[in-house]
């Protein structure tokens, strides 16, 4: 019941938007959608420690994340959190002819100027290299790790985050227009239509409250 308290909380009060459900395709082996205040989860936590722990453990996670911050060149918390919105999206696909899934990823972004800005600093502390690369028209990034097996990629696209563990799969995910997601599956709408959580609760645009599949 409302209103909600506590990790209830964090999973707001809207259900999952049709727009985000349209990103996975009818074909997927598997999906899971939710929403997830990032912003007010890293709230909860920190106060839950407050609550429970010493006082001069409460000091050190404080002052190791002011020292953290400090080499980052940004807060976390009111910096990167609040650029990422709070509709989460995976799903994974088996590509044809391959053995491998294809997994991607799409979260909501409240900024996505200034998610990219934080992540070009995070590249730049490490021995990871960001590739931008232009594929259809489209600008990517491909994230470059010594010694990895593959190489992720991402890109921002209508208010969207939308990464991928290969330039490939990221295509893949981006010529998804939609047209055929789950939306139109058959099986997953025979699920859908019996869960009385639909009925409950939804978004203005139609959008479900369920929250996996």
């Amino acid at each position: 019941p409302a209103p909600r308290t506590g990790l209830m909380d964090l999973c707001g009060s809207q259900g999952i938007s049709r727009a985000a459900l349209a990103s996975v395709p009818s074909d997927a082996a598997w999906f899971t959608a939710s929403r997830l205040d990032l912003g007010a989860a890293w709230d909860v936590v920190f106060k839950t420690v407050e609550n429970f722990a010493p006082p001069e453990q409460v000091q050190q996670l404080h002052g190791g994340l002011a020292m953290a911050e400090g080499m980052l060149g940004f807060s976390i918390r009111e910096e990167l959190l609040e650029a990422l919105g709070d509709e989460i999206v995976v799903y994974a696909e088996l590509p044809r002819g391959g053995l491998i899934p294809n997994v991607v990823a799409t979260v909501a972004m409240d900024d996505g100027d200034e998610f990219e800005m934080i992540l070009d600093r995070l590249m730049m502390m490490g021995e990871v290299e960001l590739r931008a690369i232009e594929v259809e028209g489209r600008m990517l990034n491909m994230i470059q790790i010594p010694d990895a097996p593959f190489a992720p990629a991402y890109t921002i696209e209508d208010d969207r985050l939308v990464m991928a563990l290969t330039v490939a799969g990221l295509k893949g995910a981006l010529r998804h227009d939609g047209q055929s997601s789950v939306l139109n599956n058959s099986d997953f709408a025979a699920t859908f239509d019996g869960l009385p959580v639909k009925r409950a609760a939804g978004t203005e645009n139609g959008g479900a409250s369920r929250r996996e599949a």
